[in-house]
């Protein structure tokens, strides 16, 4: 009796297990044979201030939820310059110019993405937010823009790119921060970011951090 309770409960712990097997089989080829056509796609050519133009390819999907795949391309060179993200059906995207010398020019998309290129150089981009997780090996020109983007002393930049050029080893990041720990402030940066959403009090704490976190040993 026991004997075929046991063979009983083993064959009903097998069936289930073949019919989750099943059930997870049925979902994958279901989902692999299924096609779906993005709700919109497309190509939008954007031509800056300064003359530069950027190809914007892009193809929104609803599955499983919004999104908005952009290339950025140069119209001059047809060289990619960057891949963003967007949880929105696709919208032209608002341009700012944050650097424009003979030497650096410097763009910023809306959803923070910059765009930079360094003297005669191609156009790159990268993640505003991400700019500190960036290998500096093989990044010379970010690490250039990046020093011009401080050098505009607003604490957004400092914030963005501090992390990144203490990397590089720059001397002059290192004295800007080892400043702002200290609570020293020239009166042209407190009134240039009177206005940011980083105050005063954010800008030493984040510089202590970044200057703690440098100086631990390897």
């Amino acid at each position: 009796m026991l004997k075929t309770i046991k063979i009983i409960a083993l064959c009903g712990f097998i069936f289930i297990v073949l019919c989750v097997v099943g059930y997870f089989v049925v979902l994958r080829i279901a989902f692999s044979s299924y096609h779906y056509e993005p709700l919109s796609s497309g190509t939008d050519l954007i031509t800056t201030s300064l003359g530069d133009e950027f190809l914007l390819q892009y193809e929104t999907n609803n599955f499983p939820d919004i999104q908005t795949d952009i290339d950025i391309i140069d119209n001059m060179t047809s060289a990619k310059v960057a891949h963003f993200i967007s949880d929105a059906i696709y919208m032209k995207p608002k341009i700012t110019v944050l650097i424009n010398t003979p030497y650096i020019r410097c763009y910023e998309f809306d959803r923070g993405m910059l765009i930079y290129k360094v003297d005669n150089g191609q156009f790159r981009g990268s993640y505003i937010d991400f700019i500190k997780n960036e290998k500096v090996e093989g990044s010379e020109d970010l690490v250039e823009a990046s020093r011009a983007l401080v050098a505009k002393k607003e604490w957004r930049w400092v914030k963005a790119c501090g992390s990144f050029l203490l990397k590089a080893g720059d001397h002059d990041m290192r004295e800007l921060l080892e400043r702002y720990a200290s609570g020293q402030f020239t009166q042209e940066e407190l009134e240039l970011n009177k206005n940011s959403e980083i105050k005063k009090e954010d800008i030493m704490a984040f510089s202590k951090q970044m200057l703690e976190q440098n100086n631990k040993p390897e």
